[in-house]
């Protein structure tokens, strides 16, 4: 079994260390901090929307033809997680900067460099927030996990 807390805090401290993210602030859903209002600077947050855990029909690796050793279970459990990233940028900024954003992330994300299974992302339709101050641009990314149960 995945631990989620441990997934998000991940993916964030991922992001963190890149150089390449040094502009945006990453922090997870629910964290306590308090947070700028109204916005000041691009913020991303972590959060898991959907979790799934499902057997499956077994998966066999091939036979060996060189070593003579017959096919090995790989997995018949797969553990399906959906976490939503959602982009703010202040009301300063253009809207269209979390379009940017998501696309530098999800370039990132998929380019496979985390080794964290991704096998998707997508997003929805900027809106403004008036609580924050900010546009924001609701997001996620599916990851999927396979082990022997």
């Amino acid at each position: 079994m995945i631990e989620l807390d441990r997934l998000v805090k991940q993916l964030k401290m991922l992001f963190e260390i890149s150089e390449d993210f040094r502009d945006i602030r990453f922090v997870t859903a629910f964290d306590g901090e308090p947070k700028a209002s109204p916005l000041s600077r691009p913020t991303v947050s972590f959060s898991v929307t959907k979790m799934e855990e499902k057997d499956v029909k077994p998966v066999y690796s091939d036979t060996d033809e060189v070593t003579g050793s017959g096919p090995s279970l790989l997995y018949n459990h797969t553990l399906d997680i959906r976490l939503q990233m959602d982009i703010h940028v202040p009301q300063t900024s253009k809207g269209i900067c979390c379009y940017e954003i998501y696309t530098r992330m999800s370039r990132r994300m998929m380019d496979n460099d985390f080794n964290i299974n991704f096998v998707g992302v997508g997003c929805g339709d900027i809106q403004y927030n008036r609580d924050i101050g900010a546009f924001t641009l609701y997001t996620y990314v599916d990851v999927q996990e396979t082990s022997i149960v």
